[in-house]
């Protein structure tokens, strides 16, 4: 569900046991709107506190901030259907990860404050050096096809870091999002789109990554805009799953893909 990127980052183990939790976190906040709240803000606080123990704080944060910009939009996303706002469960659940994670997240933060990177304050230089370490355009290639610019594997690899800019998504995971769209949309669909959406602008080092580096605190200074790509993977993933739910229940249903919103997605 991470694609390659994941792979790519198997030689540090703590990068993958810290973003393993984000799929919980999300799946937390929908129990959460879901008539079952408190069991939600459990799973929220396990979680997000378990992604911060897990030991990279800065992947830990990106599976923080993701996980506060989906509980916001899906509770935003109630007030047109007048459903009711859990706010405080989310909020609980939020506080309970600050006070589970506090035992490793305390005593970083004053070893933050020391080092180098931690004790300046954004500025226009370290963006600009952000940008440079930041996804390109010619590394989406690797959304199709995984080994279009070499492979480390092979020693022909074009990017001397491989690691950072890889996504390896493959053909048949980039065909079942299409399929996707191809069926019936709702609000998931279009949430995983835009979750992907935002996490792979980021990546790319657009105006959202400003917003990132100069408006959250410490986790903007830590730059590294392109490890948002395992957010953009898991969205992709969750998307093409729903791409192959399409495949098994239209011979049932007997009818036909829509491969017009396919094609406009």
């Amino acid at each position: 569900a991470g694609g390659g990127f994941l792979l790519a980052w198997a030689p540090v183990p703590s990068l993958l046991q810290s973003a393993a939790w984000l799929p919980g976190a999300l799946w937390a906040v929908e129990v959460a709107l879901h008539r079952r709240p408190w069991e939600g803000a459990t799973g929220i606080a396990l979680c997000l506190g378990m992604a911060v123990l897990a030991g990279h704080m800065q992947v830990a944060g990106y599976v923080g901030l993701t996980t506060a910009g989906w509980a916001a939009a899906r509770l935003l996303g109630r007030a047109p259907r007048r459903k009711p706002w859990p706010v405080l469960p989310v909020a609980v659940g939020f506080a309970l990860a600050l006070g589970l994670a506090a035992v490793q997240g305390l005593p970083t933060v004053e070893l933050g404050r020391l080092s180098p990177r931690g004790g300046e304050a954004p500025t226009a230089a370290g963006y600009k050096f952000a940008q440079i370490l930041a996804l390109k355009p010619i590394h989406l290639l690797t959304f199709l096809w995984p080994t279009v610019l070499g492979s480390p594997a092979r020693g022909d690899a074009l990017d001397p870091a491989f690691a950072e800019h890889f996504c390896g998504l493959g053909p048949v995971t980039c065909f079942l999002v299409l399929v996707a769209f191809a069926g019936k949309r709702d609000r998931h669909i279009y949430g995983m789109t835009l979750l992907a959406l935002v996490a792979l602008l980021v990546a790319l080092a657009t105006p959202l990554a400003a917003l990132v580096y100069y408006g959250v605190p410490f986790l903007g200074l830590t730059a590294g805009f392109q490890r948002t790509l395992f957010v953009f993977c898991l969205a992709v993933a969750v998307l093409a799953g729903r791409g192959v739910m399409n495949l098994c229940e239209w011979p049932a249903r007997g009818g036909k893909p829509h491969w017009g919103g396919a094609v406009g997605a």
